[in-house]
């Protein structure tokens, strides 16, 4: 179970992603859910078998899960089919802010 467990930089990622959504999320050591205004739909990212998985729940049918390696390519994934307009400003605000952490990281274990 232990390679289920989230990093500390896919705590941020999956924090910054919740943020630009503006949804509170519900960040419990690997699943991020993220409910509608109306509760009805539930947009959930998880991490199973060390990789992450993104699907969304609508009046009890789940859509199909889909699978990524990294949870940076998940987030932006979702960004990319999200149909309204401030899917762009998101996109290029996550892509900014995952830069910075990575750099950062970088920094920090070069110092």
């Amino acid at each position: 179970m232990k390679e289920n467990l989230i990093t500390e930089e896919e705590e941020t990622i999956l924090n910054i992603f919740a943020k630009l959504m503006k949804e509170t999320g519900d960040l419990n050591r690997n699943v991020l859910i993220m409910p509608s205004k109306d509760e009805e739909c539930k947009l959930t990212i998880k991490k199973k078998d060390n990789k992450w998985i993104s699907y969304v729940k609508e009046r009890g049918v789940i859509d199909p899960v889909l699978e990524y390696d990294d949870l940076y390519d998940c987030c932006m994934d979702i960004f990319d089919n999200l149909e309204k307009s401030s899917a762009d400003y998101c996109t290029d605000l996550f892509q900014v802010l995952v830069q910075d952490i990575r750099k950062n990281k970088v920094k920090s274990k070069t110092m």
